[in-house]
């Protein structure tokens, strides 16, 4: 069979299990990467793990980490209220506050994903303010 073909089916199963079973789809994905790397195309697991983003992972988790403690402590309820008070019910000026907060995230030093990892759930709690 192609390898494209046997990859993007490799990829619908991955969504069909996610959603039928309810498991993490980053996890099912990865061990359909090792299952059909080392099985199907016959790459050597050390190959198939050179490819994964382990730097990204870190950064999501500690982002993720990072984003709990700040829902937990309230920082993230402080920004939205700020962010709310800034506004004043000027819906044109949303789109400059969330450009002002990547600006100083980003500044200080954070990669880009982990700035839209932190502002989404910060323009969730804003949208339902």
């Amino acid at each position: 069979m192609i390898p494209e073909i046997v990859g993007i089916a490799g990829l619908v199963l991955v969504f069909a299990l996610s959603m039928w079973r309810g498991v993490s789809m980053g996890a099912i994905a990865l061990v359909a990467a090792f299952a059909l790397g080392t099985l199907y195309f016959g790459v050597d697991a050390a190959d198939v793990a050179a490819g994964f983003p382990g730097n990204l992972l870190v950064t999501l988790v500690g982002v993720t980490f990072f984003f709990g403690l700040a829902r937990a402590n309230g920082t993230v309820q402080h920004v939205v209220d700020s962010a709310v008070r800034l506004v004043r019910g000027r819906r044109a000026l949303i789109p400059w506050v969330f450009f002002l907060l990547a600006a100083l995230i980003t500044g200080s030093g954070a990669l880009s994903a982990a700035t839209n990892s932190i502002l989404i759930p910060v323009g969730l709690a804003f949208a339902a303010r």
